[in-house]
């Protein structure tokens, strides 16, 4: 059953004008019920013929006032010629329950499940909420919830994951992570963990910023700086950033004119050898000092590397 499927309740109707067996268009009498369509929406109805009670189930792909776009021979069902006045139902068919009890999902053909307009779940996966979407094995629970790294899992308004493996929540990035400003503070204990940690959405042709994410009492190796862009339209000119720490703000990655995406996905800049850090270390910084040429362009800076907590036992 796909999340494009429409329901509504006591669809019924009749046949207005006759239908011959290679029609396509079925006119109905009255139109009560019949739920409006919008790009690829559909529903099924039930046609009854008068005479002898045969039926043809038919896929209603398009509606205009009375007039039924359809494609025929439904569900093993054979296409028949009707009569004006022959009964239309919607009806509840064994297709949708048997779609119910065997696991297919909804609006996914691979085991994953997807609830919501414009949901789009991956293999083995679950996406929830208006616009929500995964890659494999993840869950992503939200209006336009984004669980964009395999087996991770991404829960509240707009949240996103970019890196396999990661848990993400609204307001706690990277599991188990407290939003400061535009950046955020880790705040339990994430030792031995790889860490992904990036800003809140950014309109990057609007303003620059810096960011900063607090480290108390640990310490950070970066491995991997990059953008997760989210909204691309004609990008000519990259942002321009710099990512360090405390003083030295070109520590791991010196000033750098990213290349004009042109759709949105991650932006790989440095994959950093172990850098060395320090216990204590206070912070690390995103110095976003250029904005973009685009007509959109948003997304997240982001670091990621090894945390390691209370490195001395403090």
């Amino acid at each position: 059953m796909a999340a494009n499927q429409l329901f509504d309740n006591n669809t019924t109707s009749t046949v207005s004008v006759q239908l011959l067996t290679g029609g396509t268009t079925l006119t109905i009498a009255n139109s009560a019920h019949m739920p409006e369509i919008s790009g690829s929406q559909f529903y099924y109805l039930t046609l009854v013929r008068n005479s002898d009670d045969a039926i043809e189930i038919v896929r209603v792909t398009g509606k205009s006032i009375l007039d039924l776009t359809i494609v025929r021979s439904q569900e093993g069902t054979t296409a028949l010629q009707f009569e004006i006045g022959d009964v239309i139902e919607a009806r509840l068919t064994a297709k949708v329950l048997d779609e119910l009890s065997d696991g297919t999902g909804i609006g996914h053909s691979n085991g994953g499940v997807g609830v919501g307009s414009g949901s789009a779940a991956s293999t083995n996966a679950v996406a929830v909420g208006t616009s929500s979407n995964t890659a494999s094995n993840a869950i992503a629970i939200g209006y336009g919830a984004d669980a964009g790294g395999d087996s991770s899992i991404s829960i509240g308004i707009n949240s996103q994951t970019i890196a396999d493996d990661v848990i993400q929540m609204q307001g706690v990035h990277s599991f188990k992570a407290e939003e400061v400003g535009d950046g955020l503070s880790l705040v339990s204990d994430l030792s031995g963990t790889v860490a992904v940690m990036q800003s809140n959405t950014l309109d990057m042709t609007a303003s620059t910023n810096t960011i900063t994410f607090n480290l108390p009492d640990a310490e950070f190796y970066p491995i991997e700086v990059g953008i997760f862009y989210t909204d691309v339209d004609t990008c000519t000119v990259g942002p321009t950033f710099k990512v360090g720490r405390g003083l030295a703000l070109e520590k791991w990655l010196a000033s750098t004119v990213a290349t004009a995406p042109s759709a949105k996905g991650i932006a790989i800049y440095d994959t950093l050898a172990s850098v060395e850090s320090e216990p204590g270390l206070g912070s690390v910084i995103i110095d976003f000092t250029t904005v973009a040429t685009a007509t959109t362009l948003e997304g997240r800076f982001y670091v990621k590397g090894y945390f390691i907590q209370n490195p001395q036992g403090a």
